[in-house]
C-alpha cells in the first residue's frame, strides 16, 4: 500500500510540475492569445493567481488519478 501512496504522490508532483512549467511560458503571451491578465492592477492579479493555482492543482489530480487509473490496471492483470 505504501508503494501505490509514493507513485500516486510522484505523478501528482509531476502533474504540478507540469502545471508550473505550463503557467510559466503562460507568462509570454500575451492577453489575446490565452495568456494572463495585466499584473499591475491587485484585482487582476488575484485572477492570474487563481488561475495558476487552480491549474496546478487540477494537473496534480490528474497525475493521482493516472497513477491510480494504471496501478488499479497492472492489479488486475496480475
Amino acid at each position: 500500500m505504501a508503494q501505490h501512496s509514493t507513485k500516486l504522490a510522484n505523478w501528482a508532483a509531476g502533474g504540478a510540475i507540469v502545471a508550473g512549467i505550463i503557467s510559466g511560458l503562460t507568462l509570454l503571451l500575451p492577453s489575446g492569445l490565452g495568456g494572463y491578465n495585466a499584473w499591475n492592477d491587485a484585482h487582476f492579479a488575484l485572477h492570474n493567481l487563481a488561475a495558476i493555482l487552480i491549474r496546478v492543482v487540477v494537473f496534480a489530480l490528474v497525475g493521482a488519478a493516472l497513477a491510480g487509473a494504471w496501478q488499479h490496471g497492472r492489479r488486475l492483470k496480475h
